[in-house]
């Protein structure tokens, strides 16, 4: 089995257990194990920040993103939590949807690919792809994204 790091940061208060209950589901076979900043990291760490949900949009309408030096996808990842919210509306789906941007972030962030496919690999997601369950990586894209955590 796979381990990968995930250390979380909420620039503001956010609905940490359930952004971290569904990357876990997201991104199964795949164990994911979370920490927070005092721990020690023996490697495979993807940083997941979720930015303020009172805060202005920063991106347009992007509801995540990596960040890329020289060309490179780093493992870092970000949530746009007032663009999520946004794009719910009155919804008790925020720590879903976060957790599903974040889980699609982080599988640009493993696998260094900028490509997008169908499902948790998609493009863009609507409303009902962030609240319905079951929105899962192609077979495909997840042999890839286990590749590529080997691979790290």
């Amino acid at each position: 089995m796979s381990y990968l790091w995930v250390f979380l940061v909420c620039v503001s208060s956010c609905p940490s257990h359930e952004i971290l209950h569904e990357i876990s589901q997201d991104l199964f076979p795949v164990r994911i194990i979370f920490i927070s900043s005092g721990d020690s990291v023996p490697g495979k760490l993807v940083t997941a920040k979720v930015e303020d949900c009172s805060a202005p949009r920063a991106r347009g309408n992007v509801l995540g993103w990596t960040v890329k030096q020289d060309g490179e996808i780093l493992p870092e990842v970000f949530a746009d939590c007032a663009q999520v919210r946004d794009l719910l509306g009155d919804s008790r789906f925020l720590g879903q949807a976060l957790g599903r941007v974040l889980a699609h972030e982080i599988f640009h962030a493993v696998t260094k690919r900028e490509s997008h496919t169908l499902g948790l690999n998609s493009r863009t997601f609507s409303r009902e792809d962030l609240e319905s369950p079951g929105l899962l990586l192609p077979a495909r894209d997840l042999k890839l994204f286990t590749y590529s955590l080997h691979q790290m």
